[in-house]
């Protein structure tokens, strides 16, 4: 699924300019945003863990599950991005059930990346520091 091209043409669109914070770890997350176009970097605790670009859906863990930010996102680049309320949300998820797929395959995918990741840091710390 296109969402870059899917959401090139939307009225709502927000633009954030290379190095503005588009949102930080800890705030409350009220919407979730497709990237039409531009790059981001997705850091949590001060370390990139992961590279977004056009077509990436961004916040929308803190949007589905009524919470705070997981993470801090900076444009690395000018972006232009849509914002997704939750009221919008389900208004895809009707007209669309793609688009629900596509968001839940994004949101595995990150959980099975950052599994890798505690993974291979786990088996890099020394012996007497793991736990069973």
């Amino acid at each position: 699924m296109d969402l870059g091209e899917r959401f090139r043409n939307e009225k709502d669109l927000r633009t954030v300019q290379a190095g503005e914070v588009i949102f930080h770890q800890g705030d409350y997350g009220a919407v979730m945003f497709v990237l039409v176009a531009g790059d981001v970097d997705v850091i949590v605790s001060d370390e990139v863990v992961e590279r977004a670009s056009s077509g990436s859906v961004i916040g929308e863990m803190a949007l589905i599950a009524h919470t705070t930010r997981s993470a801090t996102v900076i444009a690395r680049s000018l972006c232009h991005l849509v914002p997704i309320d939750v009221v919008r949300f389900d208004d895809y998820i009707r007209e669309a059930p793609d688009f629900a797929r596509f968001v839940m395959k994004v949101m595995a995918d990150r959980i099975r990346r950052m599994n890798d990741r505690l993974l291979e840091a786990q088996a890099s710390a020394p012996a007497q520091r793991r736990k069973p």
